[in-house]
């Protein structure tokens, strides 16, 4: 199940809907018998834009894990990244899932050769447009 979406290079909106997954995922462990609600999973596709670094999508996955993970105390062993190839612009998708379910399908809208690599170090928060 989708949870939310959002553009990486927000991190009020990243808050907001890492709240909203946390929220939800209280809801179906407490709807779901102990062992099913203990078993669902967190997927983090990332998504880098047509306009992108090595990396970008790899990073802001992690990231999220890494909130996920220190913030808000859920187990590594219950997230899942997904790095999704590219779309238009960058976004983030939350979903969970029960772990004997499939993963959720991944669905960049910009092949590979119609990406352009910006030179940098590695990814990172993308900017806007109009920002230096």
């Amino acid at each position: 199940m989708l949870v939310g979406e959002y553009d990486p290079a927000s991190p009020e909106r990243e808050s907001e809907q890492l709240k909203k997954l946390i929220a939800e995922l209280r809801q179906w462990e407490q709807r779901l018998p102990d062992a099913e609600g203990r078993k669902t999973l967190i997927y983090v596709v990332a998504y880098a834009g047509r306009r992108a670094r090595t990396g970008d999508a790899r990073t802001w996955a992690a990231r999220v894990e890494e909130a996920l993970v220190k913030k808000y105390g859920i187990d590594k062993g219950r997230v899942r990244v997904v790095d999704g190839g590219h779309r238009e612009s960058p976004v983030v998708q939350l979903f969970l899932k029960p772990d004997r379910g499939s993963a959720p399908s991944v669905a960049p809208t910009v092949h590979p050769n119609e990406v352009q690599i910006i030179k940098g170090s590695k990814g990172g928060v993308p900017q806007r447009r109009g920002s230096p």
